[in-house]
């Protein structure tokens, strides 16, 4: 279970100065928030989600990344199961601006937090996509933002997930 850490804002730096204890540990809104390491199910699904995008991204000007890498967005320091930026924006430690995809694969412990509270630093950051990713149907909701809200776009399920999941982001990474 996802545990916050509530007693005042923490910053960048207490947020590197976390135990490396195998637990996964982000700042959102200034709290310290702590997962457990995700399940084999978790894990496959966003390897495969990677593998993809990182195959649509080649020959363009955008870069897939996996997890463990941090994002920040204001107060808040949040690690995507994968995201997808312009390369020219990223750097050792992260990304310079706002990625154009955030994915996030639930785990019974993190699902509250990506509906809620992620969704919502992600939506107010500019995240043109967010992708909430089902492990155990499997499916995914595509939400895009439109104006300043998400709406949904999308929502592959089952065998075909992951081509239709193809189709989305090549339209989302194709230059204008």
């Amino acid at each position: 279970m996802s545990v916050m850490v509530t007693n005042g804002l923490f910053t960048r730096e207490d947020l590197d100065a976390m135990p490396e204890d195998g637990r996964r540990y982000e700042l959102l809104d200034g709290a310290i928030i702590m997962s457990p390491s995700p399940g084999l199910s978790h894990q496959r699904i966003g390897m495969r989600i990677w593998r993809m995008l990182d195959d649509v991204t080649q020959d363009t000007a955008f870069e897939a990344v996996a997890a463990p890498w941090d994002v920040e967005f204001g107060l808040s320091v949040l690690e995507p199961d994968v995201v997808v930026a312009r390369t020219d924006a990223m750097h050792e430690r992260g990304i310079h601006g706002v990625p154009v995809l955030v994915v996030e694969v639930a785990s019974p412990s993190t699902r509250r937090l990506d509906i809620t509270a992620k969704l919502s630093v992600y939506e107010q950051s500019g995240v043109q996509q967010y992708w909430l990713v089902d492990p155990l149907v499997p499916s995914t909701r595509v939400l895009e933002l439109q104006g300043e809200t998400y709406v949904e776009v999308a929502h592959p399920s089952g065998a075909a997930m992951i081509d239709e999941l193809r189709a989305v982001a090549t339209g989302l990474l194709v230059e204008p």
